[in-house]
């Protein structure tokens, strides 16, 4: 059985050189070397922080969020999630903050999160936290993921939103077709929006430009592809 060897630290010198270092990642590489030991950086930095009681300053990065900030986005974030916030803080402050930036400050320092319901409802991307997602567990629910929109079925699966709005009211897909929206919208999953074509169709559609914005287009390509697959089956009968 292999025995483990406690190290031996060099507090004198970790407490006269470890705040000379702008991170504890480079004062352990320095450590390291100094002594030839293979020490990582959260050892390092407990046994600094704890055992010899070591603090280091802020690093010229950190972010002083006023009681007016915290107080702005705790307000509008919930309500219109991280890329908006994103948006709205950049242009009201004259920052560069990125998403990630403005989702840590609003959970680690302002303690809020996106409602979940409020991102189904507007669309957005659930900032959760931690057990929020169980709120979205009701047949109908509609969140985007990977960049479609899915619901919750009543067999408790996560499909095609407009999938399952199709079914409930025309009934099943039959085999050999696909779903398309008429207007181009994926997320709009209203059923007179829907319609179901061969999946043959959806090459000849495509290549010929009849997905568009306006349904009357879309409804006409495949009138169109209809009749050419008329005209196709007789040619060969002949």
């Amino acid at each position: 059985m292999k025995t483990r060897v406690s190290h031996v630290w060099h507090d004198e010198w970790l407490k006269e050189n470890v705040t000379r270092f702008q991170s504890y990642t480079k004062a352990t590489e320095a450590y390291r070397e100094k002594f030839q030991v293979d020490i990582c950086v959260a050892a390092l930095k407990n046994h600094c922080r704890y055992v010899l009681g070591i603090r280091k300053s802020r690093g010229p990065n950190y972010r002083h969020i006023t009681q007016e900030q915290a107080d702005w986005l705790k307000d509008i974030y919930p309500k219109v999630g991280v890329k908006k916030a994103r948006d709205l803080w950049n242009k009201r402050y004259g920052d560069h903050l990125t998403d990630i930036c403005i989702k840590q400050i609003a959970r680690h320092k302002c303690d809020v999160v996106v409602d979940p319901k409020v991102a189904t409802a507007n669309k957005l991307k659930a900032a959760h936290g931690k057990g929020s997602k169980r709120a979205l567990r009701e047949p109908g629910d509609t969140r985007m993921e990977c960049g479609r929109m899915v619901m919750k079925d009543t067999d408790g699966q996560w499909k095609s939103a407009g999938r399952c709005v199709w079914e409930k009211t025309y009934g099943k897909i039959p085999a050999g077709y696909a779903l398309i929206a008429l207007n181009g919208d994926t997320t709009d999953i209203q059923p007179e929006n829907l319609a179901i074509v061969p999946w043959a169709y959806l090459g000849i559609l495509q290549r010929n430009d009849f997905f568009s914005s306006d349904p009357e287009i879309t409804k006409a390509g495949v009138i169109w592809c209809d009749l050419k697959t008329l005209l196709d089956a007789e040619q060969k009968d002949i």
